[in-house]
């Protein structure tokens, strides 16, 4: 059980009103004021009980801050001491968080820093959630929240609580149109994602549209193919009328060719009716330490990207703002 619920069950067992709640929940999220000392409208009682049965509400603390000038990458210690990063960013002014669902990844693919790390744990619910109110009180407030951080979201049953608590309305109040899960295809919890919160964004991460190869680069490919991937996809689509992204990593004389780009145009022209909706999100690749890929040069990324636009796939060439931090796609680690 997360803090939250926790809150409001403690509340209602020494008897307060129902609004109380509110106010608390006004105090943090408006006033961002998370000391129940400094909650001056709560009576000193309450105020003493609360701080005795939570402590401090925030169960990370930020060890290191490093700065662009539009991106902001945390390195947070975790309660056991394990650590994990997350990442805000700004663009036109607007606000979005990258969370961390684990302490590393257990996928191993292979253009991935975080992946070299393996998996040490999945983070709790209240882990995720402090990494997003962090964030919240730090800045004017987060307008979108994206699941692209360490670990694979869907690996992590907490994801599903943590979607709870952002989108009530008592809380952080995202809307799930806001919130974007990035999975490389974890069946059956991607089906669960669609069915629970059918409002969510996912992204796939596809990176080759061959299943050999991306077996190679992603390892998860043997176990949770694409043939199995899409009809869960297009299951999606056909129910919610949702877009479906496909990030694709672009690595030089890897994954960049026309026969690349054709393969990709045939995979989502195969969809049938339901081909229309996906689009495809082209990701620079993002060096990191230990790995030996290099970014497809932007000649041709624009090749690559126009020959999906000729093909009337919808494609979007995604800026990467995080690149002197080290905290773009595929960069977080410890």
């Amino acid at each position: 059980m997360n803090k939250y619920q926790r809150l409001a069950l403690f509340l209602n067992r020494v008897g307060q009103p129902d609004y109380r709640l509110r106010q608390i929940s006004e105090s943090i999220f408006s006033q961002k004021e998370i000391n129940f000392a400094k909650m001056f409208f709560l009576p000193l009682e309450l105020r003493r009980e609360l701080a005795e049965e939570f402590g401090p509400w925030l169960s990370i603390k930020a060890i290191r801050k490093d700065f662009s000038s539009q991106a902001k990458k945390v390195l947070f210690s975790l309660p056991d001491n394990n650590r994990i990063e997350a990442v805000s960013m700004t663009y036109r002014n607007w606000q979005s968080a990258c969370l961390s669902s684990q302490a590393g990844c257990p996928l191993g693919c292979v253009f991935c820093a975080t992946g070299k790390m393996g998996l040490v744990r999945n983070l709790t619910t209240d882990e995720i959630l402090d990494q997003l109110l962090f964030f919240y009180l730090k800045e004017e407030g987060v307008d979108t929240v994206s699941f692209m951080g360490m670990g694979e979201p869907l690996l992590n049953d907490n994801l599903f609580e943590v979607l709870e608590v952002i989108t009530d309305k008592r809380f952080f109040n995202i809307s799930p149109r806001r919130t974007n899960i990035s999975t490389v295809g974890i069946l059956p919890n991607l089906k669960r994602l669609i069915d629970v919160f059918p409002s969510v964004n996912i992204a796939l991460s596809l990176n080759s549209s061959f299943p050999k190869q991306r077996r190679l680069l992603m390892p998860i490919e043997k176990k949770f193919p694409l043939k199995k991937i899409f009809p869960i996809l297009n299951y999606h689509i056909r129910t919610n009328r949702r877009k479906v992204f496909l990030s694709y990593i672009l690595l030089s004389g890897v994954n960049d060719s026309t026969q690349h780009a054709s393969a990709l145009i045939s995979l989502i022209r195969s969809q049938g009716n339901e081909a229309y909706l996906y689009h495809v999100n082209l990701i620079s690749f993002h060096p990191a330490a230990g790995l030996t890929f290099k970014p497809s040069s932007p000649r041709r990324t624009d090749f690559f990207k126009n020959q999906l636009l000729r093909a009337g796939i919808g494609v979007t060439k995604r800026r990467s703002l995080g690149l002197s931090l080290q905290d773009a796609c595929g960069q977080l680690t410890t």
